[in-house]
C-alpha cells in the first residue's frame, strides 16, 4: 500500500481517527505493525491511554499479561524500530471516544449528570454512545492516582522514555466546558465540602443561586488543576504539560443530531475548528463519524489540521523562528486578557468585531501567558495585545522588553494598579522614551523606538464609544501601522482562512507568500473576488475541486460550485 493511498484511508480508518491519534484498541495486536509502518514518518503518534483496559478489575493491571492490546511496552519498542515518535495521552477526564468515558467497570457508581439534569454521554467516530461516569465519585481519584502511579512505574522499569501529556477533554461551547463538568449526586456531595471549607463562618453566602453556579464552575476547575497536578507529581520527568482537546461534535446539543440525525454539517464542523484556533484551543475530530468526514471535510481537515500543529501546541516541534516553506496560520494578532468575561474586555471595545470583519481568522486568543507570545516577530508584523489588569510585574516587564526589542505592542491601561503605572512611567524614564499623547475617542499614548511600537490606551473610555465610533478607533490605528493584508470580498456561505510560508526558488521577487483556503459547504454556487494590490501579486491556483479561477485588472475572481475548493497564493512584496 503506498504513502498517498494510505492517507486517503487513514482519514475514515477507526484505528486512525484523525490529528496523529492511534486508538491502538481498535485492532489487533498483530497489526500493530503494519499499521505504524505505514503512518507518515515525520508525524509523532498521539497515543491515549484507554484506563479501562489496564483495568480489568478492582485491584488488577494488565499490560499485556492478559489481553495483547494492553502490551504498550511492545506497541512503543515498534514505534521505535519504525523510527516513529510516540508521544502517551494521559486521559483526566471522561473522553467521548471511550467505553464508560474510559473508566474501569469497577468504579462506575454514578452517572454524570449535566446542568439539565440529563445523563452525560458521547457519541465516538463509530457512531457508537458511550455513557459518561462521574469523575467525583468516591474511588475516582484514589483508583486514578494508583493507575497513573502503575503507569510511572512500568515505564520506569521498561526504560520507555517517552513524553507523557495530561489529556483534558472540553466541549466546544461558550467556556468549552470540561467533560468532566457534573452535576451528579456525587457532585453535589464533594461541592457541598467544598463549600463548608470556604465559607465556614458566613454560610449566608450560600444562599445566592448566582454566585453558587459560579463557585461549582471553581469548584469543577479546581478538581481538574488537582488531578493535573497529582498526574506531574506522581510521573515526575515523563510528565510534559496538560493537553485541553476540544471535541468536535462533543458538546450537549449534539448528542442528538449525531446519534440518531445526519450529524454535524460541514459548515458547522469547519465554523467550530477555526474557532476553537482563533481562542487557542486544540480541536480534534478524532470522534466524527466517516459519515460527517464529507470529502469538502476531509481536505479541509487535511489542509488545517494536519502536520504539525499539535506536535508544536505539545512543543514537540517547535515554532520556526523565520519563516520556512512550512505553511503556518497567519496571524497578525496575539491577544491576552485575564478574564474575558470582564466588562471592559476587547469585545467591549469593539476589537474583536472589528478583527472578526477586517482580520478574520488572522487573530488569536492566548489561554496562558506563554511563549509564542513572547517569542520572535516573523516579519515585525504580528501585533500583541495585552490588558494590563491583572499582569504580574514580571509579566509586564516582558511585555514592555517586547517594544524594546522592536515588536508592535498595544497595552489596555484600565484597571491597571497605582504600581504598574508608576513602574510603566519609570520604564519611560530608564529607557529615555520621548512619548506623544493623541485624544481619538480616548487618550492614547505612543512610543517608537526604532521598528518597535508601543501604544497604550484607555479600554475602560473606549467601551462608552459606540460600534462605528470603535471600529473607526481600531481602523486608525491599523492605518497608522500599515498592515499590509488582502482584504477579499466574500459571499456569506464560504469558510476561508490564510496561512502564510517563506518563498520558493520560484518566488525570489517577494518577501513571503500567503495562501488562501476557500470552501463552499454550502448546496449554491457561491462567488469572491480578491482586489489587486500594490504590495500583492497573485501566483497560482492550486488543486480547484469545482471551482473557476480568472485573473483580472481588479483582482482576482474566483467561483465555486457546490462543496468545491480551491487554494490561492500571492506573493507580498519585498
Amino acid at each position: 500500500m503506498n504513502q498517498t493511498v494510505f492517507n486517503a484511508l487513514s482519514k475514515t480508518d477507526v484505528v486512525f481517527p484523525g490529528e496523529q491519534w492511534f486508538f491502538y484498541w481498535k485492532t489487533s495486536a498483530a497489526m500493530w505493525e503494519s499499521k505504524i509502518s505505514h503512518h507518515p514518518k515525520d508525524e509523532v503518534l498521539f497515543l491515549p491511554l484507554y484506563w479501562g483496559l489496564h483495568a480489568p478489575k478492582e485491584g488488577a493491571w494488565d499490560f499485556g499479561d492478559l489481553s495483547p492490546e494492553a502490551d504498550l511496552k511492545r506497541l512503543i519498542d515498534l514505534c521505535g524500530a519504525h523510527r516513529r515518535q510516540v508521544a502517551i495521552l494521559l486521559p483526566m477526564s471522561p473522553m467521548p471516544f471511550l467505553p464508560n468515558g474510559g473508566m474501569p467497570v469497577h468504579i462506575t457508581r454514578h452517572h454524570s449528570i449535566n446542568s439539565h439534569g440529563l445523563m452525560k454521554a458521547g457519541v465516538d467516530h463509530e457512531g457508537k454512545l458511550h455513557k459518561f461516569y462521574s469523575f467525583y465519585g468516591g474511588k475516582v481519584f484514589q483508583s486514578y492516582l494508583e493507575f497513573v502511579d502503575v503507569v510511572h512505574k512500568y515505564l520506569t522499569k521498561h526504560k520507555l522514555h517517552v513524553p507523557v501529556y495530561g489529556l483534558e477533554g472540553r466541549e466546544f461551547s461558550t467556556h468549552f466546558n470540561s467533560t468532566r463538568e457534573d452535576y451528579s449526586p456525587a457532585f453535589d456531595q464533594n461541592f457541598n465540602r467544598f463549600l463548608k471549607q470556604r465559607f465556614a463562618e458566613n454560610e449566608s453566602q450560600l444562599s445566592d443561586p448566582k454566585q453558587e453556579l459560579i463557585l461549582k464552575r471553581e469548584f469543577q476547575e479546581t478538581t481538574g488543576e488537582l488531578f493535573a497536578q497529582s498526574t506531574a507529581e506522581v510521573l515526575q520527568n515523563w510528565y510534559k504539560s496538560q493537553l485541553n482537546i476540544v471535541f468536535i461534535g462533543a458538546r450537549e446539543n449534539d448528542l442528538m443530531v449525531r446519534s440518531v440525525g445526519d450529524g454535524l454539517a460541514p459548515t458547522e464542523i469547519m465554523l467550530q475548528i477555526l474557532h476553537c484556533l482563533n481562542q487557542g484551543k486544540l480541536p480534534s475530530s478524532a470522534i466524527l463519524t466517516s459519515h460527517e468526514k464529507t470529502p469538502l471535510v476531509t481536505r479541509f481537515l487535511t489542509e488545517q489540521l494536519s502536520g504539525t500543529y499539535l506536535e508544536r501546541e505539545a512543543k514537540l516541534r517547535s515554532r520556526p523562528e523565520e519563516l520556512t516553506d512550512e505553511l503556518i496560520p497567519l496571524e497578525f494578532f496575539y491577544l491576552w486578557e485575564k478574564n474575558q468575561q470582564d466588562t471592559h474586555n476587547f469585545s467591549s471595545q469593539g476589537l474583536i468585531p472589528f478583527l472578526s470583519k477586517s482580520f478574520r481568522w488572522s487573530y488569536r486568543f492566548l489561554e496562558h501567558f506563554e511563549t509564542s507570545f513572547l517569542g520572535p516577530d516573523l516579519e515585525q508584523e504580528r501585533i500583541k495585545l495585552a490588558r494590563l489588569q491583572g499582569l504580574s510585574r514580571s509579566e509586564m516587564a516582558q511585555l514592555l522588553k517586547l517594544f524594546l526589542m522592536g515588536q508592535k505592542v498595544i497595552l489596555d491601561r484600565s484597571g491597571w494598579s497605582e504600581e504598574q503605572e508608576r513602574r510603566f512611567h519609570l520604564f519611560l524614564a530608564e529607557n529615555n522614551l520621548e512619548t506623544q499623547i493623541v485624544n481619538y475617542k480616548t487618550q492614547i499614548l505612543i512610543t517608537k523606538l526604532g521598528e518597535g511600537r508601543l501604544f497604550v490606551y484607555d479600554g475602560a473610555t473606549l467601551c462608552t464609544q459606540n460600534k462605528e465610533e470603535q471600529a473607526d478607533f481600531w481602523q486608525n490605528i491599523m492605518n497608522y501601522l500599515e498592515l499590509k493584508h488582502l482584504n477579499a470580498e466574500i459571499e456569506e456561505g464560504i469558510i476561508w482562512c490564510w496561512k502564510v510560508k517563506a518563498i520558493s526558488r520560484d518566488d525570489l521577487n517577494y518577501q513571503e507568500v500567503r495562501r488562501i483556503y476557500l470552501y463552499n459547504p454550502t448546496s449554491y454556487r457561491k462567488s469572491m473576488l480578491i482586489p489587486s494590490q500594490k504590495s500583492f501579486a497573485f501566483l497560482r491556483q492550486l488543486d480547484p475541486v469545482s471551482a473557476k479561477v480568472k485573473s483580472t485588472p481588479h483582482g482576482v475572481e474566483v467561483e465555486l460550485l457546490p462543496q468545491g475548493a480551491v487554494n490561492l497564493d500571492f506573493g507580498k512584496f519585498a
